[in-house]
């Protein structure tokens, strides 16, 4: 009997053994299971991580990108706040109301028609030059002189109040000039070196005389427009000598005496 006694707690020692035997094993494994997971679960947040990292470089990248294209247009001849049209090998440049008070620099070497105008060195087949509706205080005389094919001018609605003598010397082929609504207080006899010049407007400004032979050297004149001056006095022979001359507007002036309109045979309006 003591014997079976012994032989029992024999057994329940191996029992017991081999229970904490088995717990060992499944507590181990559920640790290596939990410890995969946790593996799975860091893996799969670094792809995740790595794929927003992608996407984020990706999208800085294009944003890079697209200022460099920016960049680039500007640098191909289009300013900064300015409109820009492309025919072929010829720049249109717009940059009117955009308040300029000095010239862009990054234009095109083909420009052709410029609203208002950047660089003009090197321009030397510009046509057009719109410099309207800014705040120029002066004609920009040594930038014109780089323009010999300008045909046409625009440099109304500024502030100028003063048109040097030799302003437009270089500019031969000018057909077109209109100082319309600026501060000019003197007829400017810079124009004598326009023998082409067709259209002339000088409306709208603080002009209060026209000099004797105000014309010679535009024997082209087409059409003339002084309206809308304190003009007080007009030298008789101011308008002398226009045999193309067909429309003069002279209204809303203070005129006392006309002057004399001998050779002005084409006239039709007045």
């Amino acid at each position: 009997m003591p014997g079976f006694v012994t032989l029992l707690a024999a057994f329940a020692a191996l029992s017991a053994g081999l229970r904490n035997s088995v717990a060992g094993v499944e507590m181990h494994h559920s640790l290596a299971v939990q410890e995969s997971s946790l593996a799975v679960q860091e893996s799969s947040l670094a792809g995740l991580e790595s794929a927003a990292a992608g996407v984020n470089s990706s999208a800085v990248a294009k944003v890079e990108t697209s200022g460099d294209g920016d960049r680039g247009a500007g640098r191909s001849g289009c300013p900064g706040r300015c409109r820009c049209e492309v025919d072929g090998l010829l720049h249109r440049v717009d940059c009117s109301d955009q308040g300029l008070r000095e010239i862009p620099s990054n234009l095109s070497v083909f420009t052709s028609y410029l609203v208002p105008i950047g660089c003009f060195s090197g321009l030397r087949s510009l046509r057009h030059l719109w410099l309207d509706d800014n705040s120029l205080t002066e004609v920009p005389v040594e930038a014109l002189s780089e323009l010999p094919a300008l045909q046409a001018m625009t440099l109304a609605l500024n502030h100028i109040s003063h048109v040097p003598d030799h302003a437009f010397s270089k500019l031969g082929r000018l057909v077109v000039l209109d100082l319309n609504y600026n501060s000019l207080v003197e007829f400017p006899t810079a124009i004598r070196s326009l023998s082409h010049l067709k259209e002339l407007g000088f409306h709208s400004n603080n002009i209060q005389s026209i000099p004797e032979h105000a014309f010679t050297g535009n024997p082209s004149l087409i059409t003339i427009f002084f309206y809308d001056n304190p003009i007080q006095s007009v030298g008789r022979s101011a308008f002398q000598n226009l045999p193309e001359l067909r429309t003069l507007d002279l209204s809303y002036n203070q005129i006392q005496t006309l002057p004399n309109f001998s050779g002005c045979e084409s006239i039709q309006k007045m």
